[in-house]
């Protein structure tokens, strides 16, 4: 009767560890399948908190430039400008020539307002990309955060300078014709540690001369 009850006990721990034994990968498997999900809801809430974050910003940045005045239009030169002779050092202010991508717009805007037959102007505006503190310009992620060149877009608006994106790894603006092309790229760090990139690059028409 002992004999016969530990055979039977015996077969019944074979099939408990057997039974383990198979189910061991399937639940590391749902665990790891649960984390990768994890990882990807966070990185798509990240990037639709940055592209949204992106479109608000580049909304405002667009529709602050189009009421620009092409004539008093100017944009911070870049390394090609100072070796042409348009500049004399990068940054400077210059009259922009046509398909060159240049950060910072400076310009006056049409003010609405009628005196005789010339269209008053407001004072000066300017978008402009400001690197935060620790960066420099040079394609390197200075700060060790994760982000390359990054800055925020401060706008001037009537004397007064407003920041209106953070974490912007570049802002550029070029010139075609009477089209300006706004270029716009942010950049967020996810709960994962991992680091979500947003694009934006639309046209914007210059009516006023």
């Amino acid at each position: 009767m002992s004999d016969r009850t530990n055979a039977e006990s015996g077969v019944s721990m074979l099939e408990l560890l057997l039974g383990v034994a198979f189910l061991l990968p399937l639940l590391l498997g749902a665990v790891q399948l649960t984390q990768t999900v994890g990882k990807t809801v966070d990185s798509n809430a990240t990037s639709s908190q940055c592209m949204a974050q992106l479109q608000r910003a580049f909304q405002t940045t667009a529709e602050f430039a189009q009421s620009c005045k092409m004539s008093t239009l100017r944009m911070r030169a870049v390394a090609s400008d100072v070796a042409l002779g348009l500049a004399s050092a990068v940054g400077e202010w210059i009259e922009p020539s046509d398909l060159v991508w240049r950060p910072g717009l400076r310009f006056l805007s049409a003010s609405g307002l009628l005196s005789m037959n010339a269209r008053l102007s407001t004072s000066q505006r300017e978008i402009d990309f400001v690197l935060d503190p620790g960066e420099v310009d040079n394609d390197l992620d200075d700060d060790g955060d994760g982000m390359v060149d990054e800055g925020q877009i401060v706008l001037l608006h009537e004397g007064t300078r407003v920041a209106v994106l953070p974490n912007v790894e570049h802002c550029q603006f070029m010139l075609e014709g009477r089209v300006l092309q706004i270029r716009i790229g942010v950049a967020r760090r996810g709960g994962d540690g991992g680091v979500e990139r947003a694009v934006l690059q639309r046209s914007v028409f210059l009516r006023n001369n």
